[in-house]
């Protein structure tokens, strides 16, 4: 059985705001999809959820002219867009992959982010677009940089009145996209281990190359060494192979050695020999 708890339903983002700064243990439910798990789990007990889902202000899912996300836009939406098919393929890719279709119905972006997880499906995809976060408060707001948003599992920069309103991603011409997952099995599994990527190529050079990597570290990640090494480097050379020593060589420096890095590490070398 779940605990008993409040659940306020806010029409607009200063309503929402407002119950974040007068309500004590509060968590805000989007989709639901792992905090009812943990509520039900007794990892968490809020006295009052927050419900967003109604606010006004997310109503519309995406805003294509400014490349803005809703906070409350659904992983399912994310996948079926055909906007975001051909602005943030990657992004489409990712979210496909999340769950099941039930999950993806409910699952939101905002949430996917605010929770943390190292395993987030969406979130190597938001790294190659160097996504920026609005983040408001009673009377306050800021922009962060997702990257600096992640703190470590389950932790974020958010604070305990904020609220993320708005997922700005940057569009990039000339690139091709990917993304790929790996998982014990196709759907309703946690991935083990994710790779989103953006690559631009000119005159048989990478002109610039953007790597995110999740599922490896307490946090996803992109690989900037790596990226400003392969900077005008010709793709037919050797220089993709010092990249992927570069990326691994800093994963084992971030959570030292693992048992499961005698699978993840080669199967992340063959996917980025794939998508360089």
């Amino acid at each position: 059985m779940l605990p008993r708890f409040r659940c306020l339903v806010p029409k607009n983002k200063k309503e929402a705001l407002d119950m974040l700064k007068d309500e004590g243990n509060t968590r805000v439910l989007a989709g639901g999809t792992d905090l009812l798990v943990d509520i039900r789990k007794y990892t968490c007990c809020p006295e009052t959820l927050i419900d967003i889902t109604r606010i006004r202000e997310f109503k519309r899912p995406f805003d294509r002219v400014s490349g803005i996300l809703s906070p409350a836009a659904t992983h399912a939406f994310a996948s079926g867009s055909g906007e975001i098919k051909q602005d943030f393929p990657a992004l489409a890719l990712g979210c496909a992959q999340v769950g099941s279709p039930q999950i993806r119905n409910m699952a939101t972006i905002g949430g996917n982010i605010a929770n943390a997880c190292p395993a987030a499906d969406s979130v190597p995809p938001l790294l190659i677009y160097d996504t920026r976060l609005t983040i408001e408060s009673q009377g306050e707001e800021r922009e962060e940089a997702l990257e600096g948003f992640l703190l470590s599992p389950y932790r974020s920069s958010l604070k305990r009145d904020e609220l993320i309103t708005a997922i700005k991603l940057k569009k990039l011409k000339g690139y091709r996209f990917g993304f790929k997952r790996l998982s014990i099995r196709a759907a309703l599994s946690i991935g083990r281990l994710s790779v989103a990527w953006a690559v631009k190529e000119r005159s048989g050079a990478y002109e610039d190359v953007k790597i995110a990597v999740g599922s490896c570290t307490p946090v996803a990640f992109r690989a900037r060494e790596a990226e400003m090494f392969l900077k005008e480097k010709p793709v037919c050379g050797g220089a993709v192979k010092e990249a992927e020593e570069m990326i691994t060589a800093g994963i084992r420096e971030k959570t030292g050695e693992r048992p499961t890095h005698a699978f993840k590490l080669p199967i992340l070398r063959n996917i980025l020999t794939e998508a360089l």
